[in-house]
């Protein structure tokens, strides 16, 4: 009888201790108005962090990181820049040729991202032909674009 009081106690700190780690949310990468980790939906809790310094990777997610906090700043309905709380004055900029790193926001349609089928993000640049993918393996960056790739769908997700 001690040991099934003793397990159940276990079991209720294990779950208190990990509540704060609990994430609901909408599964889809409809943008909240702001400070939201941008969380690959591969299966594991995995965010999007930028860095000027660093560049952008996928990490563990993390409560305390400036770098994983992700705000959307519109530009028109459907189009918006990408900044983490880390830097405000660089955005999140995907080509081709450099991959996904944060540069001095300019406008322009590498930093201009939109919403496709709910949970991709393309840039303006290369329209639905590519999107944002990210692997802790491969790195962050522009591949063509995969409707079954998990590495190319992502949530907004406030922590």
């Amino acid at each position: 009888m001690r040991r099934r009081v003793l397990a159940r106690a276990a079991t209720a700190v294990i779950a208190l201790a990990l509540a704060p780690l609990t994430i609901v949310g909408p599964a889809s990468a409809d943008p909240p108005a702001e400070n939201a980790w941008l969380m690959n939906s591969s299966g594991t809790l995995l965010c999007l962090d930028g860095s000027v310094s660093q560049g952008v990777r996928i990490k563990a997610c993390d409560r305390v990181s400036p770098y994983q906090r992700w705000y959307q700043i519109r530009i028109t309905a459907e189009r918006f820049e990408l900044r983490n709380a880390g830097n405000s004055r660089v955005c999140l900029d995907g080509s081709i040729t450099s991959g996904a790193r944060m540069l001095p926001c300019n406008g322009n349609g590498y930093q201009l991202w939109t919403i496709e089928q709910r949970i991709r993000l393309s840039n303006v640049r290369y329209g639905t032909a590519r999107s944002l993918d990210g692997s802790v393996s491969q790195g962050v960056r522009m591949n063509a674009t995969a409707s079954d790739s998990v590495y190319q769908a992502w949530q907004f997700y406030k922590p």
